[in-house]
């Protein structure tokens, strides 16, 4: 939930980086899950950049509703697939919002 992030920070993005993707991220409701062997990204309401780890395959994924992305390393090196979406809802989301003051606008991509 980064919506009040310019205003905390001296900055409106930043990067994320796990040992299957990079992350390029700005003002936006997202969830990240990692374990050893992938990365799960749901970009819950926003844009966000995806790559992998080598800077690879780029996509910018926008979403008014929960798009998400599994990167997966494999011996052909990762592999980035279509999601569903996993281990958070739309309550979870909406709850880390309200701790800032945010309501989400479920209807457009912020």
């Amino acid at each position: 939930m980064l919506k009040k992030l310019a205003v905390l920070t001296d900055s409106d993005s930043f990067t994320i980086q796990t040992s299957t993707a990079v992350l390029g991220v700005r003002g936006t409701s997202f969830f990240v899950k990692e374990d050893a062997d992938s990365t799960y990204v749901c970009v819950c309401n926003g844009r966000i950049t995806v790559m992998d780890e080598n800077g690879n395959n780029s996509e910018e994924i926008g979403a008014k509703h929960h798009v998400a992305r599994l990167f997966t390393k494999s011996e052909q090196g990762t592999v980035i697939a279509p999601a569903a979406m996993l281990y958070h809802t739309d309550e979870d989301i909406e709850k880390a919002a309200e701790k800032i003051g945010y309501k989400i606008n479920w209807e457009k991509i912020e």
